[in-house]
Parts: structure tokens; sequence; C-alpha cells
């Protein structure tokens, strides 16, 4: 919302494990004052990606009033501009992370002009976001995604929208984030960005940030959901319940199951729902599961 509106200020996040305080000048990100443990100095970052560290010490403890680390380390040769942006972007990144995983985070956002920081790198708010979240996620796979989303379609919110509008991504994470426009099942994101991991890292990182949900429920779905609840009462058998004919096989129950749970998932109903419907929908899942391990056992 800052971003689209170009506002300038200081954004403050407060919670138990401490404060930070995000600059933002025309809706970019500019710096982010916050715990010096909660990511690492530039001057750190630079050794890391192979710069002389007593070189990057002279460069900083010579350096003029009012000189940049960043500048003293270019005008020395050490390191490039782009260099610098990467650390610089890198920290940032690490800032967020950082108060993201701060528990109950109260934000408060005071218009004012900024001024000028010891080191500035702009950068889009999304692009800040997701780059922390990707980060976070750097060892999720396709399979671990999978696991953590559960089943059901899930469709890009406008919060997403403005997310993956506002960040540079990879063709892979393109591709996905072109099918999640729509409501979409985890097998057709899968077949969209042909099992890319860093793709699902996407998703997971925008389902988290609830850029993706669930698509709301239609007519047919609440009849569905009537339906089975209904099933339920009359203690329907499993195979019934899940919309199977006596003796169907084991590949057949477990198509139902999916598409059924893909349908009815409790996360479809979460979102603003009253709370009777969402009670009903954890029952049916729970029934649904209930009756596909059952035949599973059965067989």
């Amino acid at each position: 919302m800052l971003e689209r509106a170009g506002a300038s200020g200081e954004l403050e996040a407060s919670a138990r494990e401490g404060r930070a305080k995000i600059v933002i000048r025309e809706g970019r990100v500019i710096a982010i004052d916050a715990p010096s443990a909660s990511a690492p100095r530039l001057g750190h970052l630079l050794v890391g990606s192979g710069v002389d560290a007593a070189a990057v010490e002279r460069a900083a403890a010579t350096r003029g009033s009012g000189v940049r680390v960043g500048d003293a380390v270019v005008r020395a040769g050490l390191a490039g501009q782009g260099a610098i942006s990467h650390a610089l972007r890198v920290q940032l990144r690490a800032r967020v992370r950082s108060i993201a995983a701060w528990d109950g985070v109260e934000l408060r956002f005071e218009r004012c002009a900024p001024r000028a920081r010891a080191h500035e790198e702009p950068s889009r708010a999304g692009e800040l976001l997701l780059g922390a979240m990707r980060d976070a996620l750097a060892g999720a796979t396709v399979p671990s995604v999978r696991d953590r989303i559960g089943a059901g379609s899930l469709v890009l919110t406008p919060l997403g929208e403005a997310l993956v509008g506002g960040a540079p991504l990879w063709p892979d994470e393109q591709a996905l984030a072109a099918v999640l426009r729509r409501p979409s099942t985890l097998d057709a994101l899968e077949r969209a960005c042909r099992g890319s991991d860093r793709a699902f890292r996407l998703l997971l990182a925008l389902r988290v940030l609830e850029g993706a949900a669930p698509p709301p429920p239609g007519r047919d779905t609440l009849s569905l959901l009537a339906r089975k609840s209904r099933e339920i009462r009359r203690a329907t058998s499993a195979e019934a319940l899940l919309d199977l004919p006596r003796g169907a096989r084991p590949d057949e129950a477990r198509a139902a199951w999916r598409k059924l749970a893909a349908t009815l998932h409790p996360d479809r109903f979460a979102h603003g729902a009253p709370e009777p419907l969402i009670r009903v929908s954890n029952e049916v899942a729970c029934a649904i599961n209930g009756a596909a391990r059952a035949l599973r056992a059965a067989r």
C-alpha cells in the first residue's frame, strides 16, 4: 500500500523482541534500523563475497567524515558498486526476515521527509519482502512445500498481485504466478513450473504472506458441503461418502479423496466465513479423511 501510494516516512515495528524502524522514500525502502544482531554488517558481507577483510577495515577506518563505508571500499578499488548494492540488499532482506519472525509485531507509520542515510539501497517493498522469504525458505523442496500447504486450490490475492508485480521473477516463477492468477491445484502449479523447487518456494512465501489463498467457495461447493454433512449424519458408508461405487479400486478411492479434499478443504472456508460454516467444513474434512483411511485399511 505504501509502495503504491509513493509515501515517504518511517514505519516503526515493535514487539517483545525489540524495535525496528523501516525508512521509506517515495514508496521504496531505503534503510532499516534494527537490532545489530538481526543482520550481518556490511563489511562482513563484503568479506564473505571475497573482499580482503584487512583492506575493508583499513578503508573504513581511514574514510573521511560523512563518507560511507561502501563508497570508501569502492574508491579503494576493493569492490564495485554492484557488489556494494548486492551486499546492502542482502542486509536489508536479513533484517526484514528477522522482524518477520517477531511475535505480535505492532506497526505504526509516520509520514515525514526521511533524512539521508549512511547507506541507502532503494528497494521495492514487494521485492524486499519476497527476497527475505526466499532466504528463509532456501531449503524447501516441492514435496516439503506440498506437505506444508496441504490439499486444495490456491489463487493470488490482491496482496499477492502487488508482491509478484513488484519483484523480479525467474521464468519458472513467472509461469507459476501466471497460472496462480486463477484458482489452481498444486498439481497444476507443479506442472506449470515443471517441478521447480524455486517456484514452489515462491508459492510457499506467498501462502505465508497471504499473497495466495484458497478461492472463495461458490454455490456448487456450498451445496456439496451441505450434502456431505447430511451423509455424515446418516452414517453413510465410506465408499458413498467419497462418491464411489461399491468395490472401487484403491486408485479410484485415492483420486476421489483428493478431489473432495481439494474442493472442501477447510482453508477454503477460513477467510471471513461464519463460524458454523467453518465448523461444518472441518467435520466434513475429518470424515472424508477417515473414509479414505478406512478404505485403504480394508484393502
